[in-house]
This record gives C-alpha cells, sequence and structure tokens, in this order.
C-alpha cells in the first residue's frame, strides 16, 4: 500500500476535503483520491466534481434504512478498491458493523481537542466554559463516537473579543494543515506496518496518544 486510494466522505462545503486535495496535488500526501461520496447534495460535491475527480450522492434521507445506505456505501467504496476512509465532515453515524469491515482505517476530524467536547456545537461550548485554548483533532473512527485512538491535535488560543464565528474560523485553519499532514503520517505508519499495532479497547483520549501537536496563532 505505498500509494493508497482514499474515499474522502462530505456532508457540506468539503473545506477539509479542499485541503487533502491540495496536498496531493503538491505531492505531500502521497495517495490516490478515488473518490468524493456525500451522504446529500451539498457545495463540496460540486466542488470535487468540477476538480476533475470522481464523486458520488448517496442520499441518506432517500435510502429505505441506515443499513441499506451502508451496504450501498461499502458496495462502492470496495468496486474503488479504497484503503481508507477520510471522513471530512461527513455527519452520518457509521454503523459498529461498518466501522469493524474497515480494520482502523477511517480517519476523522473533529473540532475540538478531544477529549473535550465530543459532538456537536464545540466553539460555543469552549467559548460558554472560558477555555484559554480550543483547537482540532484527528482520530481513528471506532464505534465509540469521537473517541477513537488520537493521532494528532492542532492548538489555537481563544482570545476574550472571540466569538464563535471567529474561533470557528481559526480552528478551521490549522484543520486545514493538520489533516493532510496526519493523513500522510499515517500512510507512512501504514507502510512501516505500525499500525495494525493500535490496541482500541485500551486507547485512551490523553496525552500519551498524541503523535503531533500543531500551534497556530492567529
Amino acid at each position: 500500500m505505498i500509494n493508497p486510494n482514499i474515499a474522502i466522505l462530505i456532508s457540506g462545503y468539503g473545506k477539509n476535503m479542499e485541503a487533502i486535495i491540495q496536498s496531493s496535488k503538491n505531492n505531500d500526501l502521497k495517495a490516490i483520491i478515488k473518490i468524493v461520496i456525500a451522504n446529500k447534495d451539498c457545495i463540496g460535491i460540486h466542488t470535487a466534481k468540477e476538480l476533475g475527480f470522481k464523486t458520488l450522492i448517496i442520499n441518506r434521507k432517500e435510502m429505505i434504512s441506515k443499513n441499506s445506505f451502508e451496504k450501498k456505501l461499502l458496495s462502492i467504496l470496495v468496486k474503488n478498491k479504497v484503503d481508507i476512509i477520510c471522513l471530512a465532515g461527513f455527519m452520518e453515524i457509521l454503523s459498529k458493523e461498518f466501522i469493524k469491515y474497515w480494520d482502523n482505517k477511517i480517519l476523522n476530524i473533529h473540532p475540538s481537542l478531544l477529549p473535550l467536547f465530543p459532538g456537536l456545537n464545540t466553539h460555543k461550548r469552549a467559548l460558554k466554559l472560558g477555555m484559554s485554548v480550543h483547537g482540532a483533532t484527528v482520530h481513528i473512527v471506532t464505534e465509540h463516537i469521537d473517541k477513537g485512538p488520537i493521532l494528532s491535535q492542532g492548538v489555537v488560543r481563544v482570545f476574550k473579543t472571540d466569538n464563535e464565528k471567529k474561533l470557528k474560523e481559526r480552528v478551521s485553519q490549522i484543520e486545514h494543515i493538520l489533516y493532510p499532514k496526519t493523513i500522510s503520517e499515517f500512510i507512512k505508519n501504514l507502510n512501516n506496518n505500525q499500525i495494525n499495532d493500535i490496541d482500541i479497547e485500551k486507547s485512551k483520549n490523553n496525552e500519551k496518544n498524541i503523535d503531533t501537536l500543531m500551534s497556530i496563532n492567529v
């Protein structure tokens, strides 16, 4: 798996998707982006199409069940010989069975310093608690939402003048640096047979899991 095939799954604007694509074009990320898939019609899927990538919309609301949605998704991923899935604002909770099939090869970026603020509205919650720092986390996806092994984290300072919009913008900036870099490191570790050493059940979301800590002051 020298240059693995990647699928990017999105639901919205696709800004992290664009960062991954740009990293691949610059040859910083040595991977082949085989397909971009969205669970609904969104700006990001049109951007990917305009950039010349294979795209597909599997509209979750048009599927009979979650199971049928995942069966179709799995079929497309297998057909395209995908090795790694990168979730980039993909607003769909994947089942335990689907996640298990991919054997620790689904990555996600979350807009907080996990284990702080799993779930939604992370920037609002960080401001409400008066946090002095905030950031983003790239982790391996497990059946436990936002609790998979942490691969990297990026940190931004929180200023007294911040509102939710300002904080989100700064966190987004670091996400676009952090995610492609972490995917690249993940691939290197895969090629060195290091990823299979991860024990999902024993992994804890603390500083011991952090391989990369980045900082942006803007």
